[in-house]
């Protein structure tokens, strides 16, 4: 053991001292480390991106990284649906949906539902389909669409803290009508009542059960959600002011002819359409009625004797004011008490139980309601009725925008509410208190702004009041308290309800008057709503005051028929709901700051939760003052995710505010995500010194910029699809401003390539998206710092375009510009190509030389080589080259086998591309042997090895002076080696003869080889 321990610290010094000899002579001699390639792996790490939250309406978290305290409860989560049956899941992409992305889901027969912001969709699919998902490299999470998603907050808090054994009536929303068997019989076992079932794409049922049963219920396939079922009720309690329309009735001839809007709301004065028992406002002024059809939808007629609610509404749409004077055959109706459009049809949807006054006729489903009105011919329709919500989006308000979605020319207006309130007595309405279905993404919700009819004034109104005498425990303090109903018609009223709704987006839309409004009474009812104030005897069995949100909601409902009445005149035969509230928003008045000090101010610059988009104006909306002028597109083909942009350029003049409004009607959203965009669109609008004058919005289905102090010159307003999961989404876009001229519409060229050609030449190609450009600017910029400018420009329908004017070494950068004489389009995508030279290689080294072989390496240093080019001399620099080898891309070594014994040879190598060279490498020289003889090794040429070579022992060309480190160390060496030797003798367990290792043996011999060297 103890000659064991001695040997093995024999061979460590042999190997150390060997290692300093290697060491020595590394300068003088060629000498190859071998270096460790490989890479450094952490294992149990997933890494996680940019966070994307579900943002769902019982709660917001990642579900990579959190869950939030929406599963703490087990029993109210489940971790898959039932063995064999398929169930219902989420799947969230990477980022924004492409269609091939729906295309490749549907494919796997997964079955898409609801979308759900971020990213991601409801599911229903199995086990094996959820399995091929989750393995798709643009899905980021699949997971369970858990019960406690399915309910809403409101009904769940109240489950969690009260009575469980207390009884409720509820919404349940389901999937499919496949699912409805088995939630209704689940409901009855529960000792639950169903009182109505509606079929249709997304079937519900109305029932009556226990809050401890939800769970349960809430857990089964199928069930989407489940919320409080509504209490509806007219929002006929408070007031709307008159919208005074006599400049667009008398100058400019719209009066709503040949349009026709729907009203769902009590019923129609006797509930008839015969002249003879007709309110005379609602006929043409020579004895004809202009009902075009009235439904009793509860079927105890559609006469309105109770409150007379839908018979002022009415009135106010279209009411044209005969008994108050006017002349309609001769289109006289400015100072008499008319409606909006006092010449367009009326389609009567009576929904009231005469008898209970409840609102049973309004469907648990909204869309049958609105088709059967789309059906008779009526394109708006106006609903002052609701029920509260605070801001939520309900399975109504999905309702309306599921309509809207499909019938894209429909408008749907609906009343905000009225349950605005100084809760907290800081002299300030509070926000949240939006109504459904006034939620709604796509329907112009309308709140209440006041009228201009002050204490004093004639008539005298009918709440001659102030806000704290009429309602004295909403309005406790000052200045509400304080101020009359209805003497400031820049200020909003009191009771209207704020937003924002609970996902975010902007409520109301739009404000119009809605106190003390008079409009048309009901010859059956008795006098009721605000009373009769000051009117003369002669007009009290005509008109009378009323007030709320619904009363400026159906004056809303009138104007949009006169824009609707602007653009078929205009030749515009469909117009879409979506353009005419662009051009309602857009010309609306900015109450701002409202009527309060600034201590109380609630209204700040629109948009805003108090008056939306401003209060209605519609002559600026349609007819503004000269030299204002305005511009629309109704786009009807839409955008998809990352499409082509839509370019309008325009023309605009100083001096007057610049309003781009954006509307679309969105794919409706879930209430399990708070309603949530779906579709998102973009508005970017640039000035004419390309400024970006835009902020992004993802939130709103509308989107606007107001530049109050434009610059004059040429604007570009650019559409743009940033996430559309259900596409194409149409648009409608609406600009005012000083002069406005010249819009036109110009498709962005789609798909930029750019390939290197060679290293002064780049060629680019792109798509022709546009059918009217002029043809293409082509620009380019050096370098991701710098500044585009324009180099060429190609004829229409040209797509490629070869740019010779570039230099090695560089990075350029290009885009495309489609343009007609109006403007350019927005640029295409950036495209980049790299012309840096390659890298030479660096570090050329001989690592192995035989008699027919020589052996190289070196470091590679180019990164998008194809690979490697070697050349041999046999003379030198100033020699020939010739190739006698390449090596593939990566490689970093390669060895000649073509070389003759006994002789020398230079090496050199290139990387290279399709498109050159490289420069050479440094230049390395090598001479076969007749036999090869290694001097030293250490290792061999593996990782971390080392070894000298050299010719034949006769040729050896080695300085006496460049290696006495050498000799010193290598007679140390040796003498080792044989201490090494005798061990061996006295233990026989050294191995081979020594003699038969190819290393010099004594002193004496390396003395006598140096000895040649000159």
């Amino acid at each position: 053991m103890v000659v064991f321990g001695f040997r093995k610290k024999v061979v460590f010094i042999i190997f150390s001292m060997g290692f300093l000899a290697f060491t020595a002579v590394f300068l003088p001699l060629k000498i190859v480390q071998a270096e460790f390639g490989g890479r450094f792996f952490q294992y149990g790490l997933k890494p996680v991106g940019p966070s994307l939250p579900l943002r769902l309406a019982a709660g917001e978290f990642d579900p990579l990284s959190e869950s939030g305290d929406l599963l703490r409860d087990e029993k109210f989560s489940i971790q898959r649906s039932v063995p064999g049956e398929p169930g219902y899941y989420l799947v969230q992409f990477k980022g924004p949906i492409k269609p091939e992305y729906k295309t490749a889901l549907a494919a796997t027969g997964a079955r898409i539902f609801d979308y759900i912001p971020e990213f991601c969709f409801v599911v229903k699919m199995d086990e094996s389909v959820r399995l091929k998902i989750e393995a798709r490299d643009d899905v980021r999470w699949v997971g369970t669409y858990q019960p406690s998603y399915r309910i809403a907050p409101s009904i769940r808090r109240v489950r969690e803290t009260n009575d469980r054994a207390f009884i409720e009536d509820i919404i349940v929303s389901v999937f499919e009508e496949d699912d409805l068997a088995a939630i209704f019989n689940r409901i009855l076992s529960a000792g639950g009542e169903v009182i109505e079932i509606a079929g249709g794409a997304r079937p519900k049922i109305k029932a009556r059960l226990s809050r401890g049963a939800l769970t349960d219920l809430a857990a089964l396939n199928g069930v989407q959600w489940i919320e409080p079922a509504p209490q509806r009720k007219l929002f006929n309690n408070k007031a709307a002011d008159i919208l005074t329309v006599s400049d667009v009735w008398q100058d400019h001839g719209l009066y709503g002819s040949g349009q026709t809007v729907a009203v769902a709301d009590t019923g129609l004065d006797q509930g008839s359409a015969i002249p003879g028992s007709l309110h005379d406002d609602f006929e043409d002024g020579a004895g004809n009625s202009r009902v075009v059809q009235i439904f009793d939808r509860v079927g105890d007629g559609a006469n309105d004797v109770n409150s007379g609610h839908g018979t002022h509404v009415a009135g106010s749409v279209l009411g044209n004011g005969y008994r108050s004077g006017s002349t309609p055959t001769t289109h006289q109706y400015n100072g008499f008490y008319a409606g909006m459009a006092p010449e367009a049809g009326l389609v009567f949807q009576a929904v009231e139980d005469n008898t209970t006054e409840e609102l049973s006729g309004i469907p648990l489903d909204l869309n049958p309601l609105f088709l059967q009105a789309y059906n008779a011919g009526a394109r708006i329709h106006t609903n002052s009725w609701g029920s509260d919500a605070d801001g939520a989006y309900t399975t109504d308000s999905r309702a309306v925008d599921q309509f809207m979605w499909e019938y894209k020319e429909f408008l749907i207006l609906f009343s905000a509410g009225n349950e605005g309130l100084d809760a907290n007595a800081n002299g300030i309405v509070d926000l949240g208190s939006i109504s459904s279905p006034a939620t709604a993404k796509n329907c112009i919700s309308v709140g209440a702004s006041e009228n201009n009819r002050p204490s004093g004034s004639s008539p005298s109104p009918g709440y001659n009041s102030t806000y704290g005498n009429a309602w004295p425990s909403d309005y406790p303090a000052n200045p509400i308290w304080a101020d009359h109903v209805s003497n400031a018609s820049n200020g909003m009223a009191a009771f209207s309800s704020r937003g924002p709704c609970l996902d975010g987006r902007i409520k109301p839309d739009i404000a119009a008057p809605g106190t003390n409004l008079l409009s048309a009474r009901s010859s059956a009812a008795a006098v009721g709503l605000w009373g009769l104030g000051g009117l003369s005897v002669g007009l009290q069995p005509y008109y009378i005051f009323c007030g709320g949100t619904s009363m400026s909601t159906p004056l809303t409902a009138g104007a949009a028929a006169l824009v609707r009445e602007y653009y078929v005149i205009d030749g515009l035969a469909v117009p879409s709901a979506a353009l005419i509230k662009a051009t309602l928003l857009n010309g609306a008045y900015d109450l701002n700051p409202g009527q309060y000090a600034l201590a109380y101010q609630e209204i700040s610059a629109r948009p805003n939760n108090v008056q939306g988009w401003g209060r209605l104006d519609l002559e600026k909306s349609l007819y503004p003052e000269l030299p204002r002028k305005w511009v629309y597109y109704d786009q009807t083909a839409g955008q998809t995710t990352s499409g082509t942009t839509h370019t309008y350029n325009f023309q605009a003049d100083s001096g007057e505010v610049l309003l781009v409004t954006l509307a679309w009607t969105d794919y409706p959203g879930s209430a399990a995500a708070n309603g949530g965009l779906v579709n998102d669109l973009d508005l970017q609008l640039y000035d004419p010194s390309e400024a970006a004058c835009h902020s992004i919005d993802r939130t709103n289905n509308v989107e606007g910029v107001d530049l109050a102090a434009p610059a004059g010159g040429a604007y570009s307003a650019w559409v743009l699809g940033y996430n559309v999961p259900q596409g194409p989404q149409p648009y409608a876009l609406v600009v005012s401003g000083n002069t406005v001229v010249s819009f036109d519409l110009i498709y962005s060229a789609g798909t930029l390539q750019v390939d290197p050609a060679s290293y002064t030449q780049a060629d680019l190609s792109w798509i022709d998206h546009s059918t009217n450009e002029s043809g293409f600017k082509v620009e380019r910029k050096t370098g991701s710092a710098g500044v585009y400018a324009q180099i060429a420009a190609v004829g229409s329908g040209v797509t490629a375009y070869s740019d010779m004017t570039i230099a090695a070494g560089s990075t350029y950068y290009y885009r495309i510009k489609a343009y007609n004489a109006n403007g350019n389009a927005a640029p295409t995508n950036d495209a980049n190509v790299v012309l840096g030279v390659l890298a030479a290689p660096s570090g050329v080294t001989v690592t192995g030389v035989s008699s027919s072989q020589v052996s190289l390496s070196w470091t590679e240093t180019s990164v998008n080589e194809i690979g490697f080019r070697v050349e041999r001399s046999p003379s030198g620099v100033t020699g020939t080259w010739s190739q006698v080898g390449t090596a593939t891309q990566n490689a970093t070594a390669y060895t000649d086998s073509s070389c003759s014994s006994g002789t020398t040879y230079y090496y050199r190598v290139f990387a290279y591309d399709s498109l050159a060279d490289s420069a050479a490498s440094n230049t390395v020289m090598a001479i076969t042997s007749t036999a090869s003889t290694v001097l030293a090794g250490g290792g061999g040429g593996g990782p971390g090895g080392c070894f000298i070579i050299a010719s034949s022992v006769n040729d050896l060309n080695f300085a006496k002076d460049r290696y006495r480190n050498f000799l010193f160390f290598m007679t140390i060496l040796l003498c080792l080696t044989k201490l090494a030797e005798r061990s061996k003798k006295s233990t026989g367990s050294l191995g081979d003869d020594p003699r038969k290792i190819n290393v010099i043996q004594t002193p004496k011999e390396i003395m006598t080889r140096l000895s040649d060297v000159p």
